[in-house]
């Protein structure tokens, strides 16, 4: 990969596979896919970051309508999971080398905080973004 775009002087830092399967699990695709587009914008990759990023639009779209075709009954978080796995799978694939390059550099993981806060955070947008959709878009049932 190309030269690293971290300030000299500042903490180097990177996210796990595991960072990023936790946070897609929690906050959904587009959160992995930020953690994803964060490695390879820090690893000098912003090209193959923005491929991730759209990458994760698109599979959060296809998440949607899978959800929606689903008989009503089924159990959806299976769904989540498959997700998470494909994103650890790309995370250990993509980023294993060069986390163990980076290691040997002196650069350490994020905290497990700032995951699980960002990944909380993504959740909670969505759930705004939710509600808003369904105000405006839902129907007066009022008599």
């Amino acid at each position: 990969m190309e030269a690293s775009v971290v300030a000299s002087g500042s903490p180097h830092r990177y996210y796990t596979p595991w960072q990023i399967a936790v946070a897609t699990i929690l906050g959904g695709s587009l959160t992995g896919g930020f953690f994803a587009f964060r490695n390879n914008v820090l690893f000098g990759a912003p090209r193959k970051g923005t491929v991730i990023a759209v990458v994760s639009v698109i599979v959060f779209i296809c998440a949607i309508i899978a959800g929606v075709m689903m008989p009503p009954h089924a159990s959806r978080s299976g769904v989540a999971f498959l997700i998470a796995i494909g994103y650890r799978w790309y995370a250990e694939s993509a980023f294993a080398a060069e986390i163990s390059n980076r290691r040997a550099e002196g650069w350490v993981q994020h905290s497990w905080w700032r995951v699980v806060g960002i990944a909380v955070a993504f959740l909670g947008s969505m759930l705004v973004l939710l509600y808003l959709g369904i105000m405006i878009f839902e129907p007066d049932k009022s008599p």
